[in-house]
This record gives C-alpha cells, structure tokens and sequence, in this order.
C-alpha cells in the first residue's frame, strides 16, 4: 500500500476535487477499533461464545450488528451485548497512552475541525478506551452500539451531534463496511490499513492521516 499522500484515488481532476472537499471540511469522525487503535481481541473466538451463547451459526459478521438478526429473543440478545462489553471493558483496561495518537488528534483540532467517535462498542469500554489513550476529551461526540447499530445511521448521529452535514466529514474505518457506510452519505472517506477501491483515499495507518490532510489542504501532490 502506497502512503496516504500518494494514494489519492482518481486522475488529476479529480484529486483536485478531493482536496477542494479537505480543505471544506468541519469535522473528521472515525471509527475506533481497528482504526484508531487495536484492541487485543480474538474476534473469532468471541465470535464462537456467542454462537454458542445464541444457538445459531450465523457468521456475526459484524459482531454486534448482525446479533438482531441472529435471535429474536430479548433476553438472549441482552446476555451477547453484555458479555461482548465486558470482554471490551477488559481489553480497553489495557491500553496505554499513545503519544502520537494524541498528537495527532490534537492537530486534527487545531485544523478547526470538530472531532467523533462512531464505534460497535458499547459506549463505556469505547470511553474507557479513548481515555487510556490519552484522546477522550478532545472528542465532543461517541456514538456506540447503545445509540445506533448500522454504520452509516452511526456517522448521521455523530454529524448531526457535531452540527455539520455528512459532505463536510472527513470519514475514516478499516472495514468494507466503513468505507461503503461513508461514501454513501457522501463523507471524504479514508480507509485505514487496506486498500479499497471505492475509498477516497487509503493509508497504512491513522498516523498518516495528519500528512494526507496536510499535503491535500495545501494543494501538495
């Protein structure tokens, strides 16, 4: 994968028109795991739990978005959310401060731009996370699974909290389902760690996001 600066998607025309829409943008919303940082999860193995805990084989895929359409029962629905919570509450205990994380959130601030979380999470292990990364109070908005489970209603909520329209959001998520969820509301979306065509943009990692944003605002190529 190229580095964000050089992975620009579309001819010259176009990555003219990415960094007009950069440039416009009022707040930058992102998904948290897997993009602003990695929990130390084994996702497949949660995965299994809850299979057994719903007695179904439905492929989970994602994990707390597809739950409703795994079992219609309530209370079982209830038990996954809060053993899936908890396995999240334990892994965010774990993280550290991450110095350039917090740099770059800061910068990402001093751009002007307003700042949100959207994640799967439930809302106390993603505030916990964000905490012990050393970036919670630079984020006015997190909107978890409690507020919303589909990705693009997530970035509406967020937008709509942060006062700005979807087209005026820099988008950023790891997942297909990230990156379909921000295009079609129209957000400029970056795709974090892999390469997606319909993304527009791609970076190796959220550090490079601050040198996209720069090279884009300041008409560098």
């Amino acid at each position: 994968m190229h580095s964000g600066r050089l992975c620009i998607s579309g001819e010259d025309k176009q990555k003219q028109k990415h960094q007009r829409r950069i440039r416009a943008a009022k707040a930058w919303i992102t998904d948290l795991d897997g993009t602003l940082t990695i929990l130390e999860i084994d996702w497949e193995r949660i995965r299994g739990i809850v299979r057994t805990m719903l007695n179904t084989d439905h492929p989970l895929r994602p994990l707390a978005m597809s739950i409703p359409s795994a079992t219609e029962d309530p209370i079982l629905r209830k038990r996954a959310h809060e053993y899936i919570a908890q396995v999240e509450l334990e892994a965010a205990t774990k993280k550290q401060r991450d110095e350039k994380l917090v740099s770059l959130v800061r910068s990402m601030r001093m751009e002007g731009l307003k700042l949100g979380v959207v994640t799967h999470q439930a809302k106390a292990p993603a505030r916990l996370t964000l905490e012990r990364l050393g970036v919670l109070n630079y984020f006015e908005v997190i909107v978890s699974r409690e507020d919303a489970l589909e990705r693009g209603e997530q970035i509406g909520l967020a937008a709509d909290a942060l006062g700005v329209k979807p087209h005026e959001v820099i988008f950023t998520g790891d997942s297909p389902w990230d990156i379909e969820a921000g295009k079609r509301l129209g957000c400029f979306t970056v795709c974090v760690g892999a390469d997606h065509p319909e993304a527009d943009a791609c970076i190796r990692s959220i550090s490079e996001l601050q040198s996209l944003i720069g090279s884009c605002a300041h008409g560098v190529e």
